[in-house]
């Protein structure tokens, strides 16, 4: 049920704000992708990260129904910025295999991922963070076009873990490639991943502030550069 006054809330407003603006001046030169939190990582927010990923080993059933509170938040929202013009929207949620094992995400979120991408009113990505290999084969039924994984993960591995169920995008080094790298380092990255097949060539989470115009201008070019030579 929609919630009173939540596109009105500063925060959520300032997005579909900027979502409206950025629709109004680049509408068919680029995609507009918008960013919702999946239930998963509002729960550690709300609950506690370390009670919550306690209760999901002790008491899952109560896992379960936070989860299945939450997840009605990532949907409003994510429709909100559909409605608003995003082409598409990432959900983070980060149940990493830093924090929890495979049989988590099977078990306790990928049901709730499933109904999230079923009701929601366009294509989304889902977004974790960290070491995910163990449980992309899972991620690979959870409905969602499109899953961007971290430079943890290797690109190969990857690409056969999902056996071409879902496509993946990803996995530039943030900090080593393009925060302390150059074009040239950023090439050799590029072509590593396009060589494992990897659909979508992308950083691997919310670029550094710092990082410069002109390493992100170098993924663009190292990508139509490497497509071109492949095509030959």
């Amino acid at each position: 049920r929609r919630s009173r006054g939540f596109s009105y809330k500063l925060p959520i407003k300032t997005v579909l704000k900027a979502i409206k603006l950025l629709r109004g001046r680049f509408a068919n030169r680029c995609a507009i992708v918008g960013k919702a939190m999946g239930p998963w990582t509002l729960a550690y927010h709300l609950y506690g990260s370390e009670d919550f990923l306690c209760d999901s080993l002790l008491e899952p059933d109560k896992v379960k129904a936070f989860l299945d509170v939450l997840k009605e938040v990532t949907i409003l929202f994510a429709n909100e910025q559909f409605a608003c013009g995003a082409d598409v929207v990432t959900i983070a949620d980060h149940a990493t295999g830093d924090l929890v094992g495979p049989n988590a995400y099977r078990d306790l979120l990928l049901p709730v991922h499933r109904e999230i991408t079923a009701r929601i009113e366009g294509p989304a990505i889902l977004h974790i963070c960290g070491k995910t290999l163990d449980r992309m084969e899972y991620i690979a039924d959870s409905g969602f076009v499109n899953f961007h994984f971290d430079s943890k993960v290797d690109p190969l591995a990857a690409m056969e873990a999902v056996k071409g169920k879902i496509s993946l995008s990803g996995n530039i080094n943030n900090v080593e490639t393009l925060l302390y790298g150059n074009p040239k380092v950023i090439e050799e990255d590029v072509k590593r991943i396009m060589a494992a097949g990897v659909q979508v060539i992308a950083p691997e989470c919310a670029v550094p502030l710092r990082v410069s115009n002109t390493n992100l201008q170098a993924i663009v070019t190292s990508v139509s550069k490497l497509a071109k030579e492949n095509q030959a």
